[in-house]
């Protein structure tokens, strides 16, 4: 669920603990927060605890 609606992108509530950050050139629409989106993860950075999400990469 889109958890808040930031300048360069949103930020997404995988599970409690766990965001993502949709940037916006990641996003296939418009987001709001409260939507409910599904992304794929597209890159993982472990030592700054980042994940970078995509809705434009599915099917």
């Amino acid at each position: 669920m889109v958890s808040k609606i930031v300048p360069f992108g949103a930020f997404v509530t995988i599970e409690k603990g766990l965001d993502g950050l949709i940037h916006v050139s990641e996003a296939a629409s418009p987001l709001k927060e409260g939507d409910e989106v599904e992304a794929v993860v597209i890159q993982v950075d472990g030592t700054n605890q980042k994940l970078a999400l995509s809705t434009r990469e599915q099917g």
